[in-house]
């Protein structure tokens, strides 16, 4: 289903997370894993819109890359997991610039 371009993130401690886009569907969260060439691949999915998203698998809050509109059986996904997201330009959070 998918390809994740790594961008400087350890892709082993990541995962991907795939959600429907529509309210009315049962709010079912679909995780797959990310494989050392940065494949996954997320099967069973109704022909419906789905957020998928690159997340630390540790905190699931972080994420690193996400891609919307996206539909089962179309084109590979591929997503740029982006450490700049959570670490800014220097490497450095916004936490030790206070």
């Amino acid at each position: 289903m998918g390809y994740v371009e790594p961008g400087g993130v350890d892709l082993s401690r990541c995962q991907v997370r795939c959600s429907s886009l529509h309210l009315e569907l049962d709010p079912i969260v679909q995780v797959a894993a990310i494989d050392a060439q940065g494949r996954f691949e997320i099967g069973g999915l109704a022909d419906t819109d789905y957020c998928v998203e690159i997340v630390v698998r540790a905190n699931p809050a972080l994420v690193l890359g996400r891609m919307e509109y996206v539909r089962p059986g179309g084109a590979e996904v591929v997503i740029h997991a982006d450490p700049l997201v959570l670490f800014g330009a220097a490497g450095t959070s916004e936490r030790d610039s206070q």
